[in-house]
């Protein structure tokens, strides 16, 4: 670059008038020459750090060697970039840390790249800084390259940064979306090819857990140096208050709508359940006071082990990250309103009025997030029949139509699971009209004629049935009159309502 040559200077030879009109002319061309200067410094500079390499070099992160031309002024520090000649877009991006001006032997630390591939024709020049390179105010909006969908098969999930972050600094942070559903304890991420790592979640406690991840989550992950954490993850803990607690809140049903999770029989004392899927998920919750442990499955359980000849009582415990582990005992749980808890090996006690479980280890009870789900008879080989327990501990029977004649018996399989606590009664709808009701009504009053009188009629239960005997002929009371009337059995119909009342 040339640099324009500055006016003549003035001298005090000249006259005054001269002098000070050729003074204000060589000052005001000063400027003009500090410009120049500096574009020529820079341009000095450039051709120092400037050069070109025919090095064969696969772009990636990490350090390099390539050799350059001798005699240049890279020095340890300077952050330079090598684009790809014949297609620059393809780069990386890092810190020099040596250089021989004899040999042109240049070594870089390279921390960011773009593009990929291997090319032997490079142009390496010096960059301001690495900081931000390759961001746009679109590429910000839009976190082009702060925000990346996942791939691989999961729960093994890969991503590829498009400006790679380097390799793993404590701190680092992406958005992630999940382009699938991952199994919670086995979810792992591998970033550029750097190694998988697991994805953790902090629980409602603070303690690092594994992190429930879904189709399509959207999660603003970091490196804190050991692996990945999810920083807004899944809820997996309720503490808001369940109606209806320590029991299976949900799972699959047949056509009744009664759970359908556990097989009628097994051919082995193992007994694996069926029809649980990431759609039809099981859910169950474990009261601990104020608060609600809540756990699922997406993929069928197994209970292995089980007793010979004995009823086994299934359950599932719940880890604070709602990872569900299977059980079993011959010990029926014990479910009491309050009072001394049993030590005794394997034997669960659940309290109402302290609202938790808890399992004896010989010496002291314990509490445990602990849910049991149904009942497995075995012979000396097989699995002979099972037992569901009701979903939220309540149970809505078969309509029974006609009424039982007077003297018939009639129950139905409740499968609530325990006595204690539960109430019970039954319901009847009209299906013709008849003592002044019209078809639809219902009454919840179960009652047997007796001459003039109407009494209700008792129902009896077990852990899991109820029932009622028909010990005369039933009996209401007319819907407008109050009068009692025999009521045609083929107009009525009836089934029991069993609920927890706790």
């Amino acid at each position: 670059m040339a640099i324009t040559p500055l006016p003549t200077p003035p001298n005090r030879s000249m006259a005054a008038e001269l002098f000070a009109t050729t003074a204000d002319t060589f000052l005001s061309a000063l400027p003009q020459l500090a410009s120049e200067i500096d574009l020529a410094s820079i341009a000095m500079n450039n051709n120092s750090t400037n050069s070109t390499s025919t090095t064969s070099i696969l772009i990636a992160t990490g350090s390099i060697s390539l050799t350059v031309q001798t005699a240049k002024g890279y020095v340890v520090g300077q952050t330079v970039k090598i684009a790809s000649t014949a297609s620059p877009t393809n780069w990386m991006l890092g810190d020099v840390t040596a250089y021989t001006s004899g040999t042109g032997a240049l070594v870089v630390s390279v921390n960011v790249i773009q593009g990929s591939g291997t090319f032997a024709a490079w142009t390496v020049s010096l960059a301001v800084s690495n900081a931000g390179v390759g961001f746009t105010l679109s590429d910000l909006q839009k976190q082009a390259k702060t925000g990346f969908t996942s791939a691989g098969t999961a729960p093994a999930f890969t991503v590829s940064t498009a400006a790679s972050y380097g390799a793993h600094v404590a701190g680092q942070r992406m958005r992630v979306k999940f382009h699938a559903a991952g199994t919670t304890g086995s979810n792992t991420l591998n970033r550029d090819g750097l190694g998988a790592l697991s994805i953790k979640q902090y629980d409602y406690k603070g303690t690092k857990v594994p992190a429930v991840v879904t189709l399509n989550q959207l999660a603003d992950i970091e490196y804190d140096g050991t692996e990945f954490v999810i920083l807004d993850p899944l809820p997996n803990l309720v503490t808001a208050d369940i109606s209806v607690r320590q029991t299976v809140s949900y799972g699959p049903v047949d056509s009744n709508g009664y759970p359908s999770f556990l097989p009628a029989t097994s051919a082995s004392l193992s007994l694996t359940s069926q029809n649980i899927t990431g759609t039809i998920p099981l859910i169950v919750n474990s009261a601990n006071a104020l608060t609600t442990l809540i756990g699922s499955a997406t993929s069928n359980l197994t209970w292995s082990g089980l007793t010979a000849n004995t009823t086994n009582y299934l359950y599932v415990n719940i880890s604070t990250d709602g990872v569900l582990t299977t059980g079993s005992t011959t010990l029926a749980p014990v479910y009491q309103f309050g009072g001394t808890r049993s030590v005794t090996n394997g034997q669960a006690t659940f309290n109402v009025s302290e609202m938790y479980l808890s399992v004896g280890n010989g010496s002291s009870a314990v509490q445990t997030y602990r849910v049991y789900v149904g009942e497995a008879v075995t012979n000396a080989t097989t699995v002979t029949s099972t037992v569901a327990y009701a979903y939220q501990a309540k149970y809505t029977g078969q309509w029974i139509n006609p009424l039982p004649a007077a003297g018939t018996a009639f129950q139905a399989s409740s499968n609530i699971g325990f006595t204690y606590g539960v109430d019970c009664n039954t319901e009847q709808e009209c299906v013709v009209a008849d003592g002044g009701f019209s078809v639809g009504d219902s009454i919840c009053i179960t009652a047997q004629a007796n001459a003039t009188y109407i009494f209700p009629t008792f129902i009896r239960r077990s852990n899991n049935t109820v029932g009622a005997t028909a010990a005369a002929a039933w009996g209401l009371g007319n819907k407008t009159t109050g009068v009692a009337f025999n009521p045609v059995l083929t107009s009525w119909k009836c089934r029991f309502i069993v609920k927890r009342s706790w």
